[in-house]
């Protein structure tokens, strides 16, 4: 039985159901998948809107975490780099 301080959320990455407290930052809800090519998370897809790691989720979502080994992660860490470059 769910409190109301817990949300529910799915990962696609495992296919499975969560249970979270509310407010719980993405980071937080990355530690407890299990991703099986080890590369790090550096987003994920929140109900298909790309988020950073520190993204609190506060209703329940559907989402997808993202590594460097897809186009997104790709792209953000390219982004990411271009700025350190710039500074």
């Amino acid at each position: 039985m769910k409190t109301n301080d817990q949300i529910s959320i799915i990962c696609e990455n495992d296919g499975r159901r969560h249970e979270v407290a509310v407010g719980t930052p993405l980071s937080e809800v990355a530690t407890t998948i299990s991703v099986d090519d080890g590369r790090p998370l550096l987003a994920a897809f929140v109900n298909n809107r790309l988020k950073e790691l520190s993204y609190r989720i506060y209703h329940p979502v559907t989402l997808r975490f993202v590594d460097i080994g897809s186009f997104a992660g790709f792209r953000l860490y390219q982004r990411t780099v271009w700025f350190i470059l710039q500074k």
